[in-house]
């Protein structure tokens, strides 16, 4: 099943791992909501989800401005109810068993927009924090922890927005668009003019 493998594979993790963008978009509803109303609403929840990848702490302080009041409730909102709902959030197709085997073969490394200590929770709770070697996410970039890691070899890329593609030629690595659970509403165009991407739709139809 797994040939031909590479020295290292990165793996987004919400819309990679776990089912967890509509989550998280319903979550960051909730939070802007105390703030934002009607179309204000909707356009900040629309930029927020089309940003996939960007650190939630980028984005709130694009809207609300960093560090101000405002910025402040809308995280500490949003940051509460990831934590009562997110650590049940189901794994996409096979992923848990893939990542299993994978990590038996290869250095997998988990690169998330979301909070480091989040994800890590998440991560340690479900039983798959043993199979990584580094899991890393906000409040850094994925450039950033990217060029911390210096990473050399062939490099497998798994991902589910922009951000990640884009992440992945700062490492020249191969990247792998999954589409089963992204909220990348104009993959099939953003994608038609890049050949060099491989398309799959989840971990389990691409191995």
């Amino acid at each position: 099943m797994f040939t031909l493998l590479p020295k290292t594979i990165i793996l987004d993790v919400d819309g990679v791992i776990f089912d967890s963008n509509l989550l998280k978009e319903n979550n960051i509803r909730k939070a802007a909501s105390l703030l934002l109303q009607g179309g204000s609403l909707d356009d900040f929840v629309n930029r927020f989800t089309s940003q996939n990848g960007v650190t939630r702490r980028t984005k709130i302080a694009a809207q609300f401005g960093a560090d101000t009041p405002e910025y402040k409730r809308v995280l500490e909102s949003y940051e509460t109810l990831n934590e009562n709902s997110l650590y049940s959030v189901p794994f996409t197709h096979y992923a848990k068993e893939i990542i299993a085997e994978l990590s038996a073969k290869c250095r997998l490394i988990a690169l998330s927009g979301g909070e480091e200590r989040e994800v890590s929770k998440l991560f340690q709770n479900r039983g798959i924090a043993p199979f990584f070697s580094e899991i890393c996410g906000g409040p850094k970039g994925k450039k950033e922890h990217l060029d911390v890691l210096k990473l050399s070899g062939e490099i497998w890329f798994f991902g589910d927005s922009k951000m990640d593609f884009e992440s992945a030629k700062h490492v020249n690595a191969k990247f792998i668009f999954l589409h089963g659970y992204t909220q990348m509403a104009d993959w099939k165009n953003y994608f038609s003019d890049k050949p060099e991407v491989t398309i799959s739709e989840n971990l389990a139809t691409f191995f």
